[in-house]
């Protein structure tokens, strides 16, 4: 087994070598070498599980812990602090989890799309392409997407259209949290030249289990509307 390598152990003795993903709402998601997708397992069937990389983890009654996390004795998970100090919990109590890469740049995670579509009986060509970028630390998780849609067919406009979003989430405490987010859309068929639209807002946990994520989150937005027609455009702002 080599080193860089989670393991699960079931409780029916099973053992699973791989990467652990995630553990969220009761499921934790393992990547492994000889599967094409990851597997999905219940949580209530793991019994013992060591980690390698440090994880984000989130226990009930709203306590959140950054280290590595390795089971002792079934049952149990002793999680070593970057300090060196160690902290011990029952894996019942082990409501989120998420591997951090001690790397900086290989916390970031990239993925691409393309295709492209033709029907020869109305000259209908689509291409697509997509995008996304994500980066997960101790308090920051980020995403970002982008898909763009060119598409030509006899008789009919061109088709162009783009959206694109960045997220972002930085926990401030046990509870509390910052997200923001600017959108931009562009659509021939809406003759809208581009909407981009930034958001931000602040959020607090509510309730946090296996099976229930409850929280409150306001904020703002703001609209910028730019059409072909100049005299259509407009600026608006919301709430949320």
């Amino acid at each position: 087994m080599a080193a860089q390598n989670d393991t699960i152990r079931l409780i029916n003795k099973d053992i699973m070598v791989g990467e652990i993903k995630t553990i969220s709402t009761g499921i934790l998601t393992m990547e492994t070498p000889y599967s094409d997708k990851d597997f999905r397992v219940e949580f209530n069937k793991v019994e013992a599980l060591v980690i390698n990389r440090n994880c984000i983890i989130t226990l009930t009654n709203d306590r959140r812990v950054y280290g590595k996390a390795q089971s002792e004795n079934p049952g149990e998970l002793t999680i070593i602090l970057e300090d060196g100090s160690t902290q011990r919990f029952k894996l019942y109590e082990v409501i989120d989890l998420v591997e951090v890469y001690d790397n900086f740049w290989k916390r970031f995670k990239a993925g691409i799309d393309l295709g492209y579509n033709f029907t020869k009986a109305s000259n209908n060509a689509q291409f697509t392409i997509g995008g996304n970028l994500s980066f997960i630390s101790e308090k920051w998780r980020n995403k970002a997407d982008i898909n763009v849609l060119n598409s030509s067919q006899d008789s009919l406009n061109d088709v162009k259209r783009t959206d694109a979003e960045l997220e972002f989430l930085r926990i401030l405490s046990k509870k509390w949290y910052l997200l923001g987010d600017i959108s931009y859309l562009s659509n021939t068929e809406q003759a809208l030249k581009s909407r981009i639209s930034p958001s931000l807002g602040a959020g607090r946990f509510i309730k946090s289990t296996n099976k229930l994520y409850l929280g409150v989150t306001v904020g703002a937005t703001y609209n910028f509307e730019s059409y072909e027609d100049a005299s259509l455009n407009k600026n608006s702002s919301e709430a949320f």
